[in-house]
C-alpha cells in the first residue's frame, strides 16, 4: 500500500527533500559555511552576491551565506523545541480531559477557551515585554498559549476514541485507565498529532522570526533568520540582498514543513484535514 501512495504524493516527497536538506545544512553548519558567521570584515561590508561571498555581506562585512547556514540551526532547533513542549503539554492535558471527563474536563476546556481568546503573537509580545528578551523567555512566551490547540484537538480525538467498541471491550475485561491510554489511545491518535505538529512548525518558525525581528527573540549578533532581517531592514532599498536572503530562508523552511504536513495528512489519514480545521 505504501508503495502505491508515497510515489504519487509529490508534496510529501518534495517537502521531505527540502526538510532533509535544511536539517543536514543546520547539523553540518560548521562544514557547510565558508566563514565564521560573526567574522567581521569592515572593508568588505555590503558586498553584492558573488565571488567568495555567495550571497554577499551584511552591514558589518559578515558573510550572509554563513549566517543563514548557522541561522538554520537556531531557527529550526528553537521551533522544534517549542512545538515538542507544546505537543507534550497539550497531549497530556487533552488526553486527561477527554478520557476522564467530568469536572476535570469542564475546568480544562474553560481555561483553554479563555486562553484561545488571546492572539498568540500579541500574548508573546506582552510576556517578553514584561520578562525581557532572552531565548528562555522566548520559549516560555510561545509555550504559554501554544499548548492549547493541541489540548483541544487531542481532547476531541480521545472523546471519539473512548466510545469505540475495542476500548469498551478492554474496559470490560478489566483494563486499567493507564494501560488503555498508553497502549491504545495515544498510539491511535499519533498520526493526527504528527500532522498537526508538522503543520505547526511553519507557524512557529515565522513566530520566532517575527519576535526576533522586533528585538524580542534571539538577540543580535546571534545568527538567526529573524534577527538578520532586523539588522538588514535599513538596507532594504540600497542593498536588498541583505534582507532578501534570510527572508527566502524563512519562506523555504515554512514551505517545506507545510508541504510535508499536507503530504503526511493525505498519507496517514485524509480525515485529519477536517479534524484539524475544526
Amino acid at each position: 500500500m505504501s508503495k502505491k501512495i508515497f510515489p504519487k504524493n509529490r508534496l510529501l516527497i518534495f517537502g521531505l527533500f527540502l526538510l532533509t536538506l535544511l536539517i543536514m545544512v543546520s547539523l553540518l553548519a560548521s562544514y557547510v559555511a565558508p566563514f565564521d558567521p560573526n567574522y567581521v570584515e569592515v572593508e568588505n561590508r555590503l558586498n553584492r552576491p558573488g565571488g567568495k561571498n555567495i550571497l554577499g555581506t551584511d552591514g558589518y562585512g559578515r558573510d550572509i551565506f554563513s549566517r543563514i547556514v548557522f541561522g538554520a540551526r537556531f531557527s529550526l532547533s528553537l521551533a522544534v523545541l517549542v512545538v515538542l513542549i507544546n505537543l507534550c503539554i497539550g497531549v497530556f492535558i487533552g488526553t486527561a480531559s477527554g478520557f476522564f471527563g467530568g469536572a476535570v474536563d469542564e475546568l480544562t476546556m474553560r481555561l483553554v477557551d479563555i486562553l484561545l481568546a488571546f492572539p498568540n503573537i500579541i500574548f508573546a509580545l506582552l510576556v517578553i515585554g514584561i520578562l525581557g528578551p532572552s531565548i528562555p523567555n522566548l520559549v516560555f512566551a510561545l509555550v504559554a498559549l501554544g499548548w492549547t490547540n493541541y489540548a483541544r484537538i487531542t481532547r476531541g480525538l480521545v472523546l471519539s476514541l473512548k466510545e469505540q467498541d475495542f476500548i469498551i471491550s478492554i474496559k470490560a475485561i478489566g483494563g486499567g485507565d493507564f494501560y488503555i491510554i498508553t497502549r491504545h489511545v495515544i498510539p491511535s491518535i499519533i498520526p493526527f498529532l504528527v500532522v498537526l505538529a508538522t503543520l505547526n512548525m511553519g507557524h512557529m518558525i515565522m513566530s520566532i522570526a517575527a519576535l526576533s525581528f522586533l528585538g524580542l527573540g534571539v538577540q543580535i549578533p546571534t545568527p538567526e533568520w529573524g534577527s538578520m532581517l532586523s539588522e538588514g531592514k535599513q538596507f532594504i532599498f540600497t542593498h536588498p540582498h541583505v534582507i532578501i536572503s534570510p527572508g527566502l530562508a524563512i519562506i523555504i523552511a515554512v514551505f517545506a514543513f507545510n508541504l510535508l504536513g499536507d503530504g503526511l495528512r493525505d498519507v496517514l489519514d485524509p480525515r485529519t484535514k477536517e479534524i484539524i480545521k475544526t
